[in-house]
């Protein structure tokens, strides 16, 4: 077998391996498996639940293609992520299909520098909407400006369907985006190359005709009012101030649940997501500003950073939704001469992340947080563990830099992520697996003192008690949650705790 073989094949199992013995990691994977729990058992698939109380930040399609796997793999953390990994492929293939109208050789290189970011490893395996979500917005780029071969009609269809699925899984953003998109490609285009002018007005004319001919506004209707008419005959103007204006709009304009950020902030994040090839990036969205300062491409992270850049709310997953531009980028001028830069850079890193990890080991960084610092102190073997990995990586960094391939980076980046994923996902829920089943095998009369750890509740097969009006024999939740209550520690592991009053 040659060396490439052998790194598919190891890829592959390592895949698996995280993908099935991960537990469920919270907040957001174990919320949104326990949603389709409580959608499986009560037979309401129209309400998105948590421990019996109604949510409105999420649309329910997401949870329906989980009810649907958990239906066919059982209730495990296969079937919990299962369509995010399908809808991971998806994403690729519009990936690997605007890559192919380059007509550049090499176009597997896309799949490589696909998962030469740390971030996508990750949302293509955790069990929530973003893979969905982003591999929608990927489809509807394609249909716009890089499907000319398709008659008007089918595009026109197919945009809908996808601005549909989008809009029951996260809500109208992703419409949203794609005007200010198409409005920026445009305004760019006859600034930069005013003489293009009759051109491009019959481009953006073309690009408003897809988003709003009669055709695809009624099919985007169709598939997207029967679920708001029932949820607004349901829950009336709750609906509505919960859904659209708490989540869509509001969720932008105010910081919600202490997730802000200066302005700065995913620029920061773009560079850690990216580590593996970020010197590429650099090099091609120079190059790209030269030599096409009005591409799609560039449309598409302008609109995306300065929207959520602008945004009171900032979570380090929003702005992945623009990673298959720049590796676009980066794929259209064929840079495999800056990849021994980022052989470089990733390596460093690495170097960086194994002494951080030491100094976790030795407990020689202060933090302040409480609940944080016992996960730490009962993860030595986790930490021994992923920096066995990460040393381990560091020298297949230094051997296979000489082959200078980007399979190799890919390798090592999805390895890396991998490892991270499945390290910390252990040091976090293991304790949470623990109580689920004493509180199985006990039958304790529970309350949980907030949302933050819904895995319990699926873990446990159980609606928990929520809310300082129920009262209950039993209270779980974190040392810093639980510092003003008072009762009997009968257990404590990780920072969490259950105290019987």
């Amino acid at each position: 077998m040659s060396l490439n073989k052998i790194l598919y094949f190891l890829a592959f199992l390592a895949f698996l391996f995280v993908w099935i013995f991960t537990p469920l990691i919270d907040e957001d994977e174990g919320l949104m498996a326990e949603i389709s729990r409580e959608m499986l058992v009560s037979g309401d698939f129209l309400s998105t639940k948590m421990n019996g109380e109604i949510r409105f930040d999420k649309p329910p399609f997401f949870n329906w293609l989980q009810v649907f796997a958990f239906k066919t793999f059982g209730l495990n953390n296969f079937a919990a992520r299962f369509p995010s990994v399908v809808f991971c492929g998806i994403w690729v293939y519009f990936t690997y299909r605007i890559a192919k109208t380059f007509n550049l050789k090499n176009e597997n290189t896309i799949f490589f520098l696909f998962f030469s970011s740390f971030q996508i490893v990750i949302l293509s395996l955790a069990g929530i909407q973003e893979t969905i979500n982003n591999s929608c917005f990927c489809a509807i780029i394609y249909f716009i400006f890089f499907a000319n071969k398709l008659s008007l009609n089918l595009r026109k269809i197919l945009i809908a369907i996808f601005i549909s699925i989008s809009f029951l899984t996260k809500g109208p953003l992703v419409f949203l985006l794609i005007l200010l998109i198409i409005l920026l490609k445009f305004i760019a285009s006859i600034l930069i190359k005013p003489h293009h002018g009759i051109n491009i007005k019959f481009e953006l004319i073309e690009a408003l005709q897809l988003l709003f001919s009669f055709k695809t506004i009624a099919i985007i209707l169709v598939l997207i009012m029967p679920w708001n008419f029932l949820m607004y005959q349901k829950y009336n103007f709750d609906f509505v101030e919960g859904f659209y204006l708490k989540h869509n709009i509001n969720r932008f304009l105010e910081t919600k649940e202490s997730h802000g950020g200066n302005y700065f902030y995913y620029l920061i994040i773009v560079f850690v997501g990216n580590i593996a090839f970020f010197p590429m990036i650099l090099t091609s969205i120079y190059k790209e500003l030269k030599t096409n300062s009005d591409s799609i491409f560039l449309s598409i992270l302008v609109v995306v950073f300065l929207f959520f850049s602008l945004s009171s709310t900032k979570l380090h997953h929003y702005v992945v939704i623009a990673y298959p531009a720049l590796i676009l980028i980066v794929y259209k001028h064929n840079l495999n001469g800056s990849l021994q830069s980022s052989f470089t850079v990733f390596l460093v890193f690495k170097l960086i992340l194994l002494t951080v990890l030491a100094l976790f080991y030795f407990d020689k960084i202060n933090i302040n947080d409480n609940y944080f610092k016992e996960i730490l102190k009962e993860s030595k073997l986790e930490i021994v563990q992923f920096g066995i990995l990460v040393f381990s990586l560091i020298l297949l960094n230094l051997f296979l830099k000489k082959y200078n391939q980007i399979i190799h980076l890919s390798f090592i980046n999805f390895t890396f992520s991998l490892g991270f994923f499945y390290f910390v996902g252990n040091a976090m829920q293991k304790p949470i697996i623990e109580i689920a089943q004493k509180i199985m095998t006990q039958n304790l009369d529970i309350k949980a003192l907030s949302h933050y750890h819904p895995s319990l509740s699926f873990y446990s097969n159980r609606v928990l008690k929520m809310g300082e009006e129920q009262s209950a024999n039993y209270i779980f939740g974190n040392i810093n949650e639980l510092k003003n209550q008072k009762g009997k520690i009968i257990f404590s592991k990780s920072g969490l705790v259950i105290l019987e009053k």
